[in-house]
């Protein structure tokens, strides 16, 4: 409203985010932002330009932290002169695909020290240092039979640990 008020929306990009998620009464981390569960890792990014960008657009897709700065910069028309790990979601926002990136690293480096690596079926985390809400060292879950990461396949299957500890 402020900006409509200001004359300024249509020249003004908002962009809304977070730097994390909350873990609830997920995991035994009451009212925490800790690990690299899902609940934590997912955040908003929603974008508005009033007659630049479509309304009510959801996209149905991951986006990376890497990802904000090259679609902020595509949305709108900067070249930077340089290429970036990231990749933009405009051609997701106007109903195009992006191919999606099959696995990828994840870290926490807050008051927490932990690292893993992510794919569609597979989210590892291995943790650097002892875990103050006593987590094991190593935690591996499957995301297609377990999206809520609520059972610890580590001990389970090591072959797949191993794998992903490769890979990372």
């Amino acid at each position: 409203e402020k900006l409509a008020a200001l004359g300024l929306e249509e020249d003004t990009l908002v962009v809304f985010t977070s730097d994390h998620g909350e873990t609830l009464y997920d995991h035994d981390c009451y009212f925490d932002h800790h690990g690299m569960y899902d609940c934590t890792l997912v955040v908003p990014l929603m974008l508005r330009w009033k007659g630049k960008l479509p309304c009510g657009v959801r996209v149905d897709d991951y986006c990376q932290l890497k990802d904000v700065t090259p679609t902020i910069l595509d949305i709108m028309g900067i070249d930077a002169g340089q290429t970036f790990d990231g990749r933009s979601l405009l051609p997701l926002v106007r109903g195009g695909e992006r191919k999606p990136e099959p696995e990828f690293y994840i870290t926490e480096c807050t008051w927490m020290r932990k690292h893993g690596w992510r794919t569609p079926e597979w989210k590892l985390m291995v943790s650097l240092e002892p875990d103050f809400h006593w987590k094991p060292q190593v935690e591996l879950y499957n995301l297609i039979t377990d999206p809520e990461e609520n059972h610890n396949m580590a001990e389970e299957a090591p072959e797949v640990v191993e794998m992903l500890k490769v890979r990372m």
